[in-house]
């Protein structure tokens, strides 16, 4: 496994954070990763994000989200999915690098979804002035994120 870096943006181009993570597997448009969580222990939109978790992290460079499966410390099981909508992801060797556009569709281990920051979403696409195909790929992504986890389409293909 490759090391990588994982770098996020917001719309304006200002870095947000990175973190390490190691390469599981490679597609054409699709890239895998494993990373540990190692920021400080926190608590955003109800869900407990804390030290050890284990994320397996799935980067598209064709498509305008990333999913990030979401497993207990120690083999403890699935905890979730959190879902970002972003730009497409773009690899060259050693970053990935996304521009996170606010929404995100949060599903826990019984494949309940809720989409959040649409508020925030709201504001930054007003305030930064998101041009109006940003607006219509982020709404197309969250539609088609809710379609896979109604189906029961990887990787939402778990019970």
């Amino acid at each position: 496994m490759s090391k990588i870096t994982v770098v996020k943006y917001d719309h304006a181009g200002v870095e947000i954070f990175r973190y390490p993570g190691k390469v599981l597997s490679r597609a054409e448009t699709r890239l895998d990763i494993e990373a540990i969580f190692q920021a400080e222990d926190n608590v955003f939109h109800g869900i407990s994000f804390n030290q050890g978790d284990r994320f397996l992290e799935t980067y598209y460079s064709d498509r305008w989200y990333n999913i990030m499966r979401r497993e207990l410390p120690n083999g403890g099981g699935l905890y979730g999915w959190y879902c970002n909508v972003t730009t497409p992801a773009e690899y060259d060797g050693q970053n990935i690098r996304y521009v996170d556009l606010d929404l995100d569709v949060i599903v826990d281990a019984r494949l309940v979804a809720t989409v959040v920051d649409e508020d925030e979403f709201l504001q930054h696409s007003e305030s930064m002035a998101y041009p109006p195909d940003v607006i219509e790929q982020s709404r197309a992504a969250v539609d088609e994120l809710l379609q896979l986890v109604r189906s029961g389409q990887p990787p939402f293909d778990v019970q």
